[in-house]
Formats: structure tokens, C-alpha cells, sequence
């Protein structure tokens, strides 16, 4: 049974590993400044955090624990947000025209569901949860990083 889970890892892509690894922590509470490589800190994660760790997880590459950092992070590959996958990380900006200097949320592209909406997987805010909802466009960066 082992090596057939490993067999199907295998076959997904670094991005659905990403998305899987953050799905394991869906229902897990809002912290601010929680998570980081091995998981919640403080009882939970906030969204950079539930990024950070996701990514560790699969690339053992350490992103730094604020979303505006991960946005502006030289080593990432900003891509058109008609072509995000899976695992791509999605950011939100008080004033979208300026996301190099205004991000202040990020989430997990996880792909579309059953009827064609973009779905991410984030750590909302205090009083919320890790969860999957649909993307939206208020204040949506325009291009994603890899």
C-alpha cells in the first residue's frame, strides 16, 4: 500500500504536492504569525505562514514569513493569471496596481472545481480557518508567483 501512495505522489506535480500539503491543515484555526516549515505555531497559521510551510514541505526551500516578502522574492516566477497551476501562490494587494509594495494576503491556487470556479486555499483572517474558497478579484494581484 506504501509504495503504491508513492507511486501516485510520484505523479503529481510540485504544485499539487504544494496544494496537498496545505490541504492537510484545512480546519486548522487563524494565528497571526503562525506556522512555518514544520507545521502551526501557536496553534494554527496565518495565510503567509500556511504558504510558507506548504512549500517547505515539498521543496525544503524556506520562504520568508510575510506575504508582501514572498511577493517581491526574486527566486519566484511571476506568471499571467491566465496561466496559474496548481500550487502557485495568488496575492492580494490594498491597491492591486501596486503589488510590489501594498500585498497583504496570500493563498494557494488549488485548481478549478466542478463548475469551472478558481478555488484557493488560504488562512483568511482571526476568528476563520485554513479553508478552500473561490477566487476573488478585489484587490487580485495580476500576475501569481511559482
Amino acid at each position: 500500500l506504501l509504495a503504491a501512495r508513492a507511486a501516485a505522489a510520484a505523479k503529481l506535480t510540485r504544485g499539487q504536492l504544494i496544494v496537498k500539503a496545505g490541504e492537510k491543515w484545512l480546519g486548522k484555526k487563524y494565528v497571526f504569525g503562525g506556522g512555518d516549515c514544520s507545521g502551526p505555531t501557536k496553534g494554527g497559521f496565518d495565510c503567509s505562514g500556511l504558504l510558507k510551510y506548504a512549500v517547505c514541505k515539498v521543496t525544503n526551500k524556506v520562504l520568508p514569513h510575510n506575504a508582501q516578502a514572498q511577493y517581491n522574492l526574486k527566486k519566484g516566477k511571476h506568471v499571467k493569471l491566465s496561466q496559474i497551476k496548481p500550487g502557485d501562490a495568488l496575492f492580494w494587494a490594498y491597491n492591486n496596481k501596486k503589488c510590489g509594495s501594498t500585498v497583504h494576503h496570500v493563498g494557494i491556487y488549488v485548481g478549478k472545481d466542478k463548475k469551472g470556479n478558481r478555488i484557493v486555499l488560504h488562512a483568511p483572517h482571526t476568528g476563520t480557518v485554513v479553508k478552500k474558497a473561490p477566487v476573488w478579484t478585489k484587490g487580485l494581484c495580476g500576475s501569481a508567483v511559482r
